[in-house]
């Protein structure tokens, strides 16, 4: 399970009130849980991949997933907030599913040439993203609690 998948597994927001709650609510409960949706239809296949032990099925699945993950860059994009606590929310999000959308660049290389050197790379690329995975969940919480705003934990179902 990807980094973005494992911490950010949809928390649900229930508030009423306040401009900058309803827009919380909007990247929280409908943008952001579009993106780990989107996500984890993208994985599914690498995580099969994986189990199976096939280095050329295992290419072929993080080769798929990268146009993807463009999709979810491009989704990101359109989204519009006019709060800046939200603004930079999103742009957080975005550099994380850039940033792991490069690393399948390296993963594949990496898979292809047996290169031990890039094999580091992709695994010190994935310490990084989880790193600011980690971070944006916990200041996604803050932000919640300072505005006043409960989240409670949600499971993303799973289409297994």
């Amino acid at each position: 399970m990807s980094a973005i998948l494992f911490l950010l597994s949809g928390c649900s927001l229930d508030v009423f009130g306040n401009a900058k709650a309803d827009e919380l609510v909007e990247f929280n409960n409908e943008k952001l849980n579009k993106i780990l949706k989107m996500e984890e239809e993208a994985t599914k296949p690498i995580l099969e991949a994986a189990n199976g032990y096939d280095l050329d099925v295992l290419i072929e699945a993080v080769e798929g997933a990268k146009p993807e993950y463009d999709k979810m860059v491009k989704e990101i994009d359109s989204w519009e907030f006019d709060t800046d606590e939200i603004q930079a929310k999103v742009k957080e999000l975005r550099e994380i599913v850039v940033m792991t959308r490069d690393n399948l660049d390296v993963q594949v290389e990496a898979f292809k040439t047996e290169n031990d050197e890039k094999l580091n790379e992709a695994e010190e690329n994935q310490m990084e993203i989880e790193k600011k995975a980690e971070k944006f969940d916990k200041d996604l919480n803050k932000l919640a609690d300072e505005w006043d705003v409960e989240i409670t934990d949600q499971e993303l179902e799973s289409e297994s």
